[in-house]
């Protein structure tokens, strides 16, 4: 293959991703994620044939992450007698999930980020899915709101009716959900609104 036709190549499979990305995408504070439904369902029809899951650490005492290792098998897009199997894992822990309410969902949490990975390595796709990202317990990422600040938010909204109401409505105005909330809205919420 020549390097014309390289580039010709690669300027395929970039138009690809960004069809898929215009299909399936997602923005959450200007950078791009898939969806998984939109991942999963751009792998049945690129003939996803088997997505096989095993769950390789459950957690202990000692330690509450668990990983999970997925494999995913696709048929060939050009050598209609052969399969693409991709490997991927995935991992959850109480620090890397932003949610009280998934907590104790953890296997499924990390089957859904391994199967995210695996699935964009059989189908070429640099973009992650929203359930791929990970998040520090003192600080936010890319401007997210961090852990420590969706529990306590968390917290109140348990205990105040007022407070639940008031959230649930500036989330729907904003069109957000306590994952995509950014460190000045939790900063808005935690100060500004009445409890």
């Amino acid at each position: 293959m020549n390097e014309g036709q390289k580039k010709l190549e690669e300027k395929a499979e970039q138009t690809e991703e960004k069809d898929v990305y215009d299909e399936y995408g997602i923005d959450i504070h200007g950078k791009p994620f898939l969806t998984f439904g939109g991942l999963l369902k751009e792998a049945h029809n690129k003939g996803l044939i088997n997505i096989a899951t095993n769950l390789l650490k459950q957690e202990d005492e000692k330690n509450d992450t668990v990983i999970v290792q997925a494999i995913c098998t696709l048929m060939h897009p050009t050598l209609k007698d052969k399969v693409i199997q991709c490997t991927a894992l995935g991992d959850a822990n109480k620090n890397n999930i932003r949610n009280d309410f998934l907590e104790p969902h953890k296997i499924r949490i990390a089957e859904t980020r391994a199967i995210a990975r695996a699935l964009r390595f059989a189908l070429g796709l640099g973009y992650p899915t929203k359930e791929e990202m990970v998040y520090d317990e003192k600080e936010g990422k890319e401007g997210f709101a961090s852990v420590k600040q969706i529990k306590y938010i968390q917290d109140i909204m348990k205990k105040s009716a007022m407070f639940n109401t008031t959230v649930v409505n500036y989330l729907k105005d904003k069109k957000k959900n306590l994952d995509t909330i950014t460190v000045n809205d939790a900063d808005f919420l935690i100060n500004e609104m009445p409890k």
